[in-house]
């Protein structure tokens, strides 16, 4: 069996077991992966017998599996994975969306405003990035950096 990493791999072994995966729980055989680069680990491959006996429903937009068969009273259950979004460079592969990403493409930092002790040192210089974003902009003065503050 050729394999995701490129390596090839004989299957000669398999097992049995109960998994259960958010509830739903199916004895399955699986086929057991030799030790590959001389690490101890073994895989198990799930693969598409599993698949068949939990009716998986896939969204690949969406990156959802939907697990679960009705026709033997189970409920459906949904497994959620990162979003992929085209590459902006080429056509040849995809990016996770970034979580929480702004129009603009700022993400929001927000700091908790500390209470400051009256012992604090005299003239200590504040370097909080309260509402700064994690993108910079630089004005026409390249040896200054500037911030833009977020507006909520």
């Amino acid at each position: 069996m050729n394999t995701a990493d490129g390596n090839s791999s004989s299957l000669n072994s398999y097992t049995t077991f109960n998994i259960g995966v958010n509830s739903i729980w199916k004895k399955i055989y699986v086929f057991i992966r030799p030790d590959v680069g001389g690490k101890g680990d073994l895989s198990l491959l799930l693969g598409l017998p599993w698949l068949h006996d939990v009716d998986a429903k896939f969204n690949i937009r969406e990156s959802k599996i939907e697990i679960g068969d009705r026709g033997v009273g189970e409920n459906i259950v949904t497994l959620q994975r990162p979003i992929f979004i085209p590459s902006e460079k080429h056509k040849l592969i995809l990016h996770p969306k970034p979580l929480g990403r702004q129009p603009g493409g700022k993400i929001p930092i927000k700091i908790p405003r500390m209470k400051r002790k009256e012992s604090a040192r005299p003239d200590s210089s504040s370097s909080s990035d309260e509402n700064y974003t994690d993108t910079n902009s630089y004005s026409t003065n390249k040896n200054r950096k500037t911030h833009k503050p977020v507006t909520t």
